[in-house]
């Protein structure tokens, strides 16, 4: 029904590209003088989908989702994102979870797994909001190395989120790090870091 989830809906008409959805299962279920209970499943494959407003968006996500006693789990089996003119990070392992769909807002979590070149991940950090080149006055170029990264984020589904409203851990892995011209004079070089 279009009146079902008018944010959701807006959400996705804004932001998804393309894919298909197959394998659709859903049931609806009633117990005697209780509300009805209503659950849907399905996998995705080739979706295209801008994660955030000002990112490029994410490239053949395959994997799966559920909608089950008011609870919201998508699993990315696979899938990329890219900035022009570097290789793609593989994103493949990130889940996105809403633990409530009828609260309001509703609260997000978010695993993030990322495994490609750090030059594609300072570049996608260079975007609204985070700008992270530009505020630091850094390049991309400055390092080459492959990052491997897991990120949990938890923040509520709003308009507007300020600093606080977002919580986060991050942990990465850099592996073969080789920068000329980060420090003067001091190039730096590891296996693992």
């Amino acid at each position: 029904p279009v009146r079902v989830a008018p944010g959701s809906r807006r959400w996705i008409s804004e932001n998804v590209q393309g894919g298909r959805i197959r394998n659709v299962s859903g049931a609806l279920r009633r117990a005697p003088g209780e509300k009805p209970v209503m659950s849907v499943s399905y996998d995705f494959e080739g979706a295209e989908v801008r994660l955030l407003r000002h990112f490029p968006p994410a490239t053949d996500g395959h994997g799966r989702a559920s909608l089950a006693l008011g609870s919201y789990a998508m699993e990315l089996d696979g899938g990329r994102i890219e900035t022009p003119g570097r290789a793609p990070a593989e994103i493949g392992g990130s889940t996105f979870r809403v633990p409530d769909v009828r609260k309001k807002p509703a609260d997000a979590e978010v695993e993030l797994r990322v495994d490609g070149p750090l030059e594609t991940v300072l570049e996608l950090m260079d975007n609204r909001p985070f700008r992270l080149l530009e505020i630091s006055g850094r390049s991309a170029d400055e390092a080459d190395a492959r990052l491997r990264l897991a990120a949990s984020i938890a923040f509520p589904l709003k308009r507007g989120l300020g600093a606080d409203d977002v919580a986060y851990r991050v942990d990465g892995r850099l592996e073969d790090l080789r920068a000329e011209a980060l420090v003067p004079d001091r190039p730096i070089a590891a296996d693992a870091l």
